[in-house]
């Protein structure tokens, strides 16, 4: 049991660090460095080779770290009333570990 509630504190710090990752990488995708040119509203490093980078690596942490969120919720959601898993204990741990890859990924 006590594996069990390490796991819970885990999760819960976890899903913390998601959804934080996931708040910055959507708060990144609208204030984009170097700012928008005035006339057409696009960015103006758009042609950079660095710029692109920034955009699929921030793409591709956001969605990491969102379906890390889900995952939690889900896992949390798989939990019976009175704190049994219903999932086998391989499958939440499975589950769990997914997203902590997904978080560290993210980073």
């Amino acid at each position: 049991m006590k594996i069990q509630e390490a796991l819970n504190k885990a999760r819960e710090s976890h899903l913390v660090v998601a959804a934080l990752i996931a708040t910055v990488t959507f708060a990144a995708a609208f204030t984009l460095p170097g700012g928008y040119k005035s006339d057409k509203g696009t960015a103006i490093l758009a042609k950079k080779a660095a710029f692109i980078v920034f955009l699929i690596s921030d793409a591709i942490s956001m969605v990491l770290s969102i379906s890390a969120v889900f995952i939690h919720f889900l896992l949390a959601l798989l939990k019976g009333l009175d704190g049994r898993i219903i999932l086998v204990d391989k499958t939440f741990e499975k589950l769990f570990a997914l997203a902590m890859l997904f978080t560290m990924i993210g980073m």
